[in-house]
């Protein structure tokens, strides 16, 4: 260190003056960097105390004045004691001036090292540093949040829309998409790729469960104390019940009258006889009718019952066809389930919804295997489409995607409304779609491929009315199978095909006819039975219109439903949008139906050329109040009343809620109506609600002329109609863009049924 001393140059040397040549190689060289931290060659001083006691800036004054050539360059600003912080330079490069400049660094340090009297400023590290640090922002750790997924914004993994990972194969040319269309009665399924689908009951048979003791004497308790409950509110209600019973058969008396006479109008105006004794005929012949019994060898159309007695072939559950032969009657072990009920899944008879769910996915499954021989092994390698409810919630619609993505293992699924797929069926962009299914009747307006949900509708009518309408009828008429009871499954579906083949509402059909029909029971030859129909034919229909006529119409529409932990997002969205449109048509029924009960007693014309059709209370006090009253909102909150209303007032005021006021909007839904589901098969229907529309309040106000029901293209079934609308649109190009695959569902959840689905709550 003494000889780099000596042979440095002064501090007031010009650049020019420190030019030397470098050393030789015998002295020691030169040091361009400040010395480290860790060297042991300068000796320490020790720090006096009252250097300890000055501030920063006093012992910054006192070094400059101690340490004139500290002034002598930038870099000399640099330099620090031995237990400072070291901040290393940049090596110098090639030219002139950085090496002087280091030169001039090394002679610097050298001096303020050689200077033995210079006081040393020591300090910890990076307690005085000014410069930032920069790279990072230190967050408080008090609010911590996170914004992963929560604005559509995020960016996930996932497949991107029309990822040909999850999308159909292109060569198989629709032969790994399977269209599901699930209803109360029926499931029709089948490959995109046929023309039609096939047809399966929607049910499932299963053994009870033997519970222990324990559990019986729990639930023996359990039923004691709610019978007791029971008795005492039957007590108590029986004086309401009386009034309520009496009510209801005057609304019945009410309705049947005007069925009839709406009966006689169109027979006269299609200038069409009516027989006055055509009752007393069909009652005389009917139950004079004998019964012809025909041995199983001469029945072609037989029925294999299912033995359960036998423990080789018994199984815990059937599916289809084969629940719908078990002989129940003489097994009471075994029971009925219909996981689909009144447009929504069953929470009526199942207590959770998982049940529900393992149900559907053993008859889908089941139906998949038998009928398109697709074993459940190879989902992974096919695509779905399933076809929901207008009516169906959200949480419902996300659970029935995880079944099939996450259990039933399918590549992709595609969720879409049954009005919008009828309007592909159908082959127009802008419609009203009535879906007259078994148990519940949705109309919905669609408005070039969209669905309007201030037009969306669900009333409590269906098939299945009309099928227990035209059962009471028969009855009256003697009909002569006495034993029939419609809790039995194979009576219900004999009352179906004879409902079938026997209504209409032609009125060139309407008069006393033989049919023959046949009895298939279990353990029993089959029978062969006459019978003589008059107008029950036509007036069963008619319940659609005369809701007033039905009985022991209990739903049990109280059930709160089953609660939904899976999905959190959109709660708002999920009660069902049936309240806006149900006030209104509660308004227009209850201001009219005062005039209209005078018409129906007074005057022999039918309701249809007068006005609407009677209100579902029309003896209540809600029947004579205005629109405004408290009386109408408490009729509205009433479940088992508040949606029986008349088809043609729910089309009506669907139509008139989604034109606004636009007159032409209206007009064009008017002439627009699709009529789909099994309601729609019979005969005529589609001309009696067309004059039934034309008399209803709104389409009078409006001045509409014209009230057109589009038939079903190329004579299709109107049943299958809205099968064909979901196997058409997944052929279309932005279909590519709706398929959705498991991680993704998984990551997002129902956010992508608002991204890439049609699909409006």
């Amino acid at each position: 260190m003494e000889s780099a001393a000596t042979t440095s140059p002064s501090p007031t040397q010009t650049p020019a003056q420190t030019q030397t040549p470098p050393p030789p190689p015998t002295t020691q060289p030169t040091n361009t960097s400040p010395p480290s931290s860790d060297s042991t060659d300068v000796p320490k001083k020790k720090e006096s105390k009252k250097d300890q006691l000055t501030s920063p800036k006093s012992r910054k004054k006192q070094k400059q004045k101690e340490s004139p050539s500290s002034t002598a360059s930038p870099a000399s600003e640099m330099s620090t004691p031995v237990d400072t912080i070291t901040i290393k330079l940049p090596k110098p490069d090639t030219n002139q001036g950085d090496h002087n400049s280091s030169n001039n660094n090394d002679n610097n340090i050298n001096n303020n090292n050689n200077n033995d009297n210079t006081p040393t400023l020591v300090q910890p590290n990076f307690k005085y540093t000014t410069f930032p640090l920069k790279g990072y922002t230190i967050l408080p750790t008090r609010n911590i949040t996170s914004n992963f997924v929560r604005s559509d914004a995020s960016q996930i993994k996932g497949n991107k829309a029309g990822d040909e990972a999850i999308c159909p194969n292109e060569e198989e040319e629709w032969h790994d998409t399977i269209i599901i269309h699930p209803g109360s009665r029926n499931l029709r399924i089948g490959l995109a790729s046929e023309a039609y689908p096939i047809t399966v009951p929607h049910v499932i048979t299963r053994r009870w469960k033997k519970t222990t003791n324990s559990a019986a004497a729990t639930t023996d308790t359990t039923s004691t104390a709610m019978e007791v409950d029971d008795q005492e509110k039957e007590d108590n209600d029986n004086n309401d019940d009386d009034d309520g019973d009496d009510d209801m058969q005057q609304q019945e008396e009410i309705a049947l009258t005007e069925m009839r006479n709406e009966l006689n109008w169109r027979m006269k105006n299609a200038k069409r006889r009516t027989l006055p004794n055509a009752d007393n005929q069909v009652i005389s012949f009917n139950s004079q009718a004998p019964k012809e019994t025909i041995p199983d060898h001469n029945d072609p159309y037989r029925v294999e019952w299912i033995d359960l007695k036998d423990a080789a072939t018994v199984q815990d559950s059937y599916v289809g066809e084969k629940a719908l032969k078990v002989p129940l009657d003489d097994n009471v072990d075994y029971q009925l389930f219909y996981p689909w009920k009144n447009g929504t899944l069953n929470q009526w008879d199942y207590t959770s919804l998982y049940a529900v769910l393992g149900d559907l996915q053993t008859i889908w499954t089941s139906a998949i295997r038998s009928e398109l021989e697709i074993e459940d092994l190879t989902f992974e390698n096919f695509n779905a489409v399933i076809v929901v409810p207008d009516s169906l919630d959200r949480p419902l619609v996300c659970h029935l995607i995880t079944m099939m993505l996450e259990h039933m293992k399918f590549r992709g699924v595609i969720a879409q409304q049954a009005s919008t797929c009828a309007t592909f069926g159908a082959g127009v962009s802008s419609a009203c779609v009535v879906d007259i299914g078994a148990q519940t009747t949705n109309i919905a307006c669609v408005d070039e491929g969209v669905q309007l949900l201030d037009a969306r509708m669900s009333i409590d009518l269906g098939g299945d009315d009309i099928t227990r309408t035209f059962t009471s009828f028969l009855q009256v008429n003697q009909f002569p199978y006495h034993d029939l009871n419609l809790a039995r499954s194979y009576d219900w579906r004999l009352v179906e095909d004879l409902k079938e083949k026997w209504c209409t509402m032609n009125e060139a059909e309407i008069s006393v006819q033989v049919y023959d029909f046949f009895v298939r029971a279990p353990h029993q030859h089959t029978y062969k039975y006459q019978c003589k129909v008059y107008d029950e034919v036509f007036l069963a229909p008619l319940c659609l219109v005369y809701p007033n006529i039905l009985k022991n119409k209990n739903r049990d529409d109280e059930v709160d439903g089953f609660v939904s932990g899976g999905v959190i997002d959109d709660i708002a969205d999920e009660q069902p949008s049936n309240g806006p449109t149900n006030m209104s048509i509660q308004s227009v029924a209850a201001t009219s139906s005062a005039a209209k009960l005078k018409q129906a007693l007074q005057s022999p014309r039918p309701s249809a050329s007068e006005g609407t059709s009677p209100a579902p209370t029309p003896n209540s006090d809600a029947a004579v109040a205005t629109p405004n009253s408290s009386s109408i909102n408490a009729t509205v909150k009433k479940s088992n009343t508040n949606k029986h209303y008349p088809i043609d007032i729910a089309i009506a005021q669907a139509i008139q809620s989604a034109s606004g006021n636009s007159d032409d909007r209206l007009k064009r839904f008017f002439t627009n109506i699709i009529v789909v589901g099994g309601g729609a098969k019979i005969s005529n229907f589609d001309r009696v609600l067309e004059d039934r529309l034309l008399s209803t309040v709104v389409a009078r106000t409006c001045r509409v002329d014209d009230v057109e029901v589009l038939p079903a293209p190329r004579e299709m079934d109107p049943q299958i109609l809205v099968w064909k609308g979901a196997s058409v649109l997944c052929k279309l190009d932005m279909s590519k863009d709706m398929w959705i695959g498991e991680p993704e569902w998984t990551e997002s959840g129902s956010r992508l049924l608002r991204d890439r689905s049609l699909l409006l709550f």
